[in-house]
């Protein structure tokens, strides 16, 4: 016997609140219902304000403040950030300073770096970031500051007093969301208060997400979209969001799952 459709769209409720993001395909096994009517309960929480429709089910635009653990954030649309990386590394200088900053889709840029660049020096945040590129020989400044336990970052005044005095060609950012009146925000007022240390010192700022963060504001503010030089996303070129950035002069470059850039 299926539940109630009352029933049904509260528990997607809470379970948007909890994990950010359902499939439609999950939904229907977990009730027994089909596809089609688990797209009506979307439709339906679409127009209360609570979800908005992706390629394969819908993400909550409520904001949290509860930040997803990095394994759960890893595995969420992992081919987009995959083809979303590789369109970001090729933007990376070959000298001066690069500012990686923590996150899933920026350990994915870093792995992603082809080659030995001594004349580049990686100023980073994560752990992770440090970690890989040390390994393969680059010079890396891993910020001072305390560590974030699972996340693998590094927080606290002393990540901030880190970037003071330095000067960098380039920023890569991960966000949680990214909104066209409220800036680019995070779950964490400290990671923001970090990832904002790093646009001030930036003279480029690049911004990598996937396209189900466009429209979502979460509880920290890193910067406003002003501060945005490129945006990398796999969202259709033809995206609200997107085309506002280009009417205000950001570069937009857009990929598919499968690695082609626009």
């Amino acid at each position: 016997m299926t539940a109630p459709v009352a029933d049904r769209r509260a528990r997607i409720r809470l379970l948007l609140a909890r994990d950010g993001e359902v499939r439609f395909d999950a939904l229907a096994r977990e009730f027994g219902v089909s596809e089609m009517t688990v797209r009506r309960d979307i439709d339906q929480l679409e127009a209360e304000g609570v979800a908005r429709r992706v390629r394969h089910g819908a993400i909550d635009v409520t904001g949290r403040s509860s930040e997803p653990r990095f394994s759960r954030r890893a595995a969420v649309e992992a081919p987009a950030k995959a083809a979303i990386a590789a369109a970001v590394a090729e933007l990376l200088p070959a000298s001066g300073g690069l500012v990686l900053d923590s996150g899933t889709t920026v350990l994915e840029v870093a792995r992603r770096m082809s080659g030995l660049r001594p004349d580049l020096t990686v100023i980073t945040p994560s752990v992770l970031v440090a970690t890989h590129l040390a390994d393969r020989g680059a010079r890396v400044v891993l910020t001072a500051g305390s560590v974030r336990p699972e996340e693998l970052s590094v927080i606290g005044p002393e990540a901030v007093a880190s970037f003071e005095g330095l000067h960098c060609e380039m920023a890569v950012l991960g966000v949680a969301g990214l909104d066209l009146d409220r800036g680019l925000t995070d779950y964490s007022l400290e990671e923001a208060r970090v990832k904002a240390a790093a646009v001030r010192v930036s003279r480029r700022v690049v911004v990598a997400v996937d396209r189900t963060k466009l429209g979502r504001v979460f509880f920290a503010a890193v910067a406003p979209v002003g501060a945005v030089h490129v945006l990398v996303t796999d969202a259709e070129p033809g995206h609200p969001v997107l085309r506002a950035l280009r009417d205000r002069g950001t570069q937009v470059v857009t990929v598919d799952a499968r690695g082609a850039a626009g």
